[in-house]
Parts: C-alpha cells; structure tokens; sequence
C-alpha cells in the first residue's frame, strides 16, 4: 500500500472517529433523558402488583419557558430509577395502569420495560 492510501485511509477513519464522537455529544447533551432537571413532585401513583411505582414531577423553566412533565419509574424491588416520559407545554399529570408493566401517562401508552416517551422523539 502506498504512502498516499495510508494517508487517505487515516484521514477517513480520523473524520469517521470526529463525527461519531460529535454525534454522541450532541445525543448525550440534547436527547438523552438522564439528565432532565428534577421538577418539583406532584404525585405517585403504584402499579396493581406493586413492583413499580411512577413518580410525576413538573418542571418549570423560568419565565420564557413552558412548563415540562417528567415521569420516573422506579422497580420497587431494585430500587432503580429510570426516567420514561417527558413531555413539553403541558400541566397534566393523569396516571392510569393498565396492567402491570402498561401505563397510561395524558394519553400516551407506555410498556415500562422496553419503552418510554420523549416529546423530542416525535
């Protein structure tokens, strides 16, 4: 292989390497849903078997900005939190479980062991 298609092939794997690194920044920082703001409690509300529970929290982002909902997850059991919805201009906090790992959060059907909603994600 010759000096130039060394070069070249570096070249494309250096740009390949700064664009994923870009690319995963950008995803980390503006669609990840670890790092939503806190939000203030508004309520809980328990799956029928009691392994889960759903905590509803809103957010209020200062003057020019609408407030957000965040819903977190939490298995009883390992005690883990997982954030499984956020959604944007909006108050409503209605919670219903429809069986045990399906809830309904303002309309939106949510399995909370593979699934979650993100308004971002439309």
């Amino acid at each position: 292989m010759s000096v130039k298609k060394k070069v070249l092939w570096s070249l494309l794997i250096l740009i390949l390497v700064f664009v994923g690194i870009i690319g995963y920044l950008y995803y980390f920082l503006f669609y990840s849903m670890s790092r939503l703001p806190e939000g203030d409690f508004i309520k809980q509300v328990d799956s029928p078997d009691k392994r889960h529970t759903i905590k509803m929290y809103i957010v209020y982002g200062g003057a020019t900005v609408a407030p957000a909902v965040r819903g977190e997850l939490i298995t009883n059991k390992k005690e883990t939190k997982k954030n499984i919805y956020w959604d944007y201009r909006t108050l409503d906090t209605n919670v219903k479980w429809l069986d045990n790992d399906t809830v309904s959060i303002n309309g939106h059907e949510i399995d909370v062991e593979k699934e979650l909603y993100d308004y971002r994600r439309k």
